[in-house]
């Protein structure tokens, strides 16, 4: 983990994310309840854009409602565990410019 090599030995980095998640998807997954069993000081929360797919109602997240919810309930429920959530930034989805011949 990259992540570990920003902190010494008296700190423990438990990787516990799950590639291809969505916000809906890692909570409804049981995946969050297991973040938040480690009890930890920090919990880095990041997702980038598995949750667009409209067509996929396991992982499809509303950008102005159900994805705001979600990372509320992130946030709520590490600070009532006593950690500190961190948001961190997704990337940006790339869209490329289709080029046509005339």
């Amino acid at each position: 983990l990259v992540l570990c090599n920003f902190f010494n030995a008296n700190v423990i980095v438990d990787a516990l994310a799950s590639s291809g998640r969505s916000p809906k998807r890692f909570y409804d997954e049981g995946k969050w309840a297991d973040c938040l069993a480690t009890r930890a000081d920090y919990y880095f929360i990041q997702f980038v854009t598995n949750d667009g797919k409209m067509k996929d109602a396991s992982r499809y997240t509303d950008p102005e409602t159900t994805f705001k919810s979600y990372l509320s309930n992130y946030v709520n429920q590490a600070r009532a565990q006593g950690g500190v959530p961190v948001l961190l930034t997704p990337p940006a989805r790339r869209n490329y410019p289709v080029l046509l011949k005339s």
